[in-house]
């Protein structure tokens, strides 16, 4: 990966559990420069920038095996969240573990993928809908329901300032207007 500290792309050879790394679902690099590698069996790697110490990440032995993690994001404050089949997770720095975070309503589990909104916001994509999560207050939101309610979320890109694009199994692209909280839709009768 791309170490910016060092101006350099860095290799990294690692010796895997039984030869095989698994199917690798999401990279990550935080602000710190530390890879995160999600694997299909659960698994999540941290490689840091100034060691190969790999820790193994692991959340409740009861969902070792079939917690997958499918999306991560850095806050403002440094807290990388992950999105799982089970909730929102939170890597805890001083135990090095995932520590469930604890919302006061919550959605569907099962949560696809992850986006910054602004400073406290993220935008939130499941298999049930589209929704907010304020990280302080921890309050989800659904997000413009009429659109995203039972959508399965498989996609949030912004391209610009302004512009995110938000993509759906089976229902198509919708392309957000940010300031102007407007969305248009397009189908695949409409590509």
């Amino acid at each position: 990966w791309y170490n910016s500290d060092l101006d350099k792309f860095t290799s990294l050879n690692i010796a895997w559990q039984n030869n095989t790394p698994g199917n690798i679902k999401k990279l990550f690099v935080d602000s710190t420069n530390r890879l995160w590698v999600s694997l299909e069996r659960g698994d999540v790697l941290l490689i840091g920038a100034d060691r190969l110490s790999i820790p193994r990440l692991t959340a409740a032995k009861s969902l070792a095996s079939s917690f997958i993690v499918r999306d991560f994001i850095e806050t403002a404050d440094q807290q990388i969240l992950l999105a799982t089949r089970h909730g929102l997770y939170q890597f805890n720095h001083q135990s090095a573990l995932l520590d469930a975070v604890l919302y006061k309503q919550k959605p569907h589990n099962n949560m696809m993928r992850l986006f910054k909104l602004n400073q406290h916001q993220l935008l939130v994509g499941t298999t049930q809908g589209l929704f907010t999560f304020d990280y302080q207050q921890k309050i989800f939101l659904p997000f413009f329901a009429e659109l995203f309610d039972n959508k399965i979320i498989t996609a949030l890109h912004r391209f610009d300032q302004q512009h995110m694009m938000i993509g759906t199994r089976r229902s198509g692209v919708f392309l957000l207007n940010i300031k102007q909280q407007s969305v248009r839709h397009y189908s695949s009768a409409s590509v």
